[in-house]
């Protein structure tokens, strides 16, 4: 029997509503040490890839045997269907946050056997075997598992991993047509090593990525692999792309349910089909500004009068959180919304009057009114959006710091005046905020309006000589980061009397990032083979 291992046995496994389940535990090592058992069911949907946790116990440890105990649950506590033991632990003491807990799961060597049972109502004739219908349901979960993402008239199909840092769950998920591998949560010295070990221990591949020993980057945190069995793809890079979006979709809500930032460090993306597998280098460092000198910013002087500030005025250190959250933003449309946000919230702060807003454009010229949402039919002069509210801290800004407008070389980005700047960017956090993002080809969201007009032909120009718009390649979006940017030094110069800029101060030069997937050739395909029920 494996080092920690647990079996649940019962003389049936098969319990009617009224009565009290009693299962036998029996452990492959001594467990004298311990008091308490605390576990977790779950009950398995036949109809969906998903299991729900339905309650957690702690109980006695009841001792009936060299190594063996009980285990009694009242059925009563669960509705009909078909559960199992999860996430089980013995503890010292009946605290959750007991100290050095042994833990039965199905990661690492630690792992629990004929764990099912069912709970049937008294007039429920059971005829099937539930350890034949539980692999039933495993099978077509399986079956759906591997039955691939993607367009499926493409020829090609590719798997993906992805190395995900700063997450840290304890057993293994299985959402749809992805799996989610908790994988060594202790530090390892390089990300390299880390990698290669996924590599030979869970995928099997006798390949090994090289890299050069002084070239340390350090990897100490928490770490999870995500992995895509199928995704049907033209190439490795769309194949790449297909997983990726998806992967910071699961990282986003993983924000909210573990309250963490889990991050991106590496990831592979194997061809079955020619045995070539690709990887994207792990960064050692992100950094957007990469020009150096005092006059970019590495000025201790200048640092110092910053940090003095939001330290001492709260609403410039919100703003300065807003926009780190915002620059280190990937997904285009959020990004869009976020750095608004902060124009937003510093219009808001002038408190302007209705009266000074909504009479011209930046440029001078008299702005015609027209019906809007927040008007009535014929209105002539209908009230002030938050963007007119922009428009007009906008203003305030050019007039304070002239660099502004050196910053928005408006033939360069092919509009006619500034205020058009700010229509793309509303009404982009516009359809993030209230239509879930940017839907250019379809009328019921993208009308027939000029402000909507005016935008989705911006995104028709980046689109025809990109594959999609992105943070990096939309002029536009830049152009927000830039002014946002610019706008909150302007706001520190105004609040500390700080002189001693010229342009460069505000200016970034910034490092595009390329995504470029190395290859390996590969000889078997070891455990994915197995997988995906091919060649091995």
């Amino acid at each position: 029997m494996e080092e920690k291992t647990i079996i649940i046995e019962s003389k049936e496994s098969n319990f009617q509503i009224e009565q009290t389940m009693e299962f036998q535990l029996t452990f492959s090592k001594d467990v004298s040490e311990f008091n308490f058992i605390k576990y977790e069911i779950a009950k398995i949907d036949p109809s969906s890839e998903y299991n729900v946790i339905r309650g957690s116990f702690t109980q006695d440890l009841i001792k009936n045997g060299d190594n063996l105990y009980i285990l009694r649950l009242k059925a009563s506590i669960l509705k009909e269907g078909i559960y199992f033991f999860s996430d089980i632990e013995l503890l010292k003491n009946e605290k959750i946050d007991s100290e050095f807990p042994l833990k039965f799961d199905d990661y690492g060597d630690a792992h629990v056997q004929q764990r099912h049972f069912r709970i049937y109502s008294n007039n429920e004739d059971v005829k099937e075997a539930i350890f034949t219908e539980v692999e039933n349901i495993q099978k077509n979960r399986n079956e759906n598992f591997i039955s691939g993402l993607g367009d499926k008239s493409n020829q090609n199909f590719f798997s993906s991993y992805f190395f995900v840092k700063n997450l840290y769950l304890d057993k293994q998920f299985t959402y749809g047509k992805l799996k989610i591998i908790p994988y060594s949560k202790y530090s390892i010295s390089n990300i390299y090593d880390y990698i290669n070990s996924f590599i030979a221990n869970e995928i099997g591949l006798d390949v090994c990525i090289s890299y050069d020993p002084n070239d340390r980057i350090k990897y100490e945190n928490p770490g999870v692999v995500i992995f895509y069995p199928k995704i049907f793809a033209k190439n490795e890079l769309e194949a790449y792309n297909i997983s990726e979006s998806i992967t910071q979709n699961l990282l986003q809500s993983f924000s909210l349910t573990r309250d963490t930032k889990g991050e991106i460090i590496s990831a592979i993306v194997i061809d079955s089909q020619t045995k070539k597998l690709f990887y994207s280098k792990p960064e050692t460092f992100s950094a957007n500004n990469i020009m150096s000198g005092e006059m970019f910013g590495e000025d201790p002087y200048l640092n110092q009068k910053v940090l003095r500030l939001i330290q001492d005025d709260p609403f410039f250190s919100l703003l300065t959180n807003l926009y780190r959250d915002a620059v280190n933003e990937q997904h285009v449309e959020i990004k869009y919304s976020k750095l608004w946000t902060i124009l937003e919230v510093l219009a808001e702060s002038k408190k302007y009057p209705e009266n000074v807003l909504k009479k011209t454009y930046l440029d001078g010229s008299k702005i015609q009114h027209k019906a809007n949402g927040n008007s009535k039919i014929g209105n002539s002069n209908p009230k002030p959006t938050i963007k007119d509210k922009v428009r007009e801290y906008f203003r305030d800004s050019l007039k304070q710091n002239p660099f502004l407008s050196n910053l928005l070389p408006l033939k360069s980005i092919n509009v006619d005046r500034i205020d058009n700047l700010l229509t793309i960017w509303y009404r982009h956090r516009n359809c993030m905020v209230h239509s879930g993002g940017c839907q250019p080809f379809n009328t019921a969201v993208c009308k027939n309006s000029p402000d909507y007009a005016l935008c989705k032909s911006k995104h028709v120009e980046i689109v025809k000589s990109n594959p999609e718009r992105n943070i990096y390649n939309d002029t536009y979006l830049n152009f927000l980061h830039t002014s946002v940017r610019c706008i909150l030094l302007n706001y520190f110069l105004l609040k500390t009397g700080y002189k001693d800029v010229n342009e460069h101060f505000f200016m970034v030069m910034k490092a595009i990032p390329s995504l470029k997937l190395e290859e390996i050739n590969i000889n078997s395909m070891g455990e994915l083979g197995k997988i995906l029920k091919i060649e091995v």
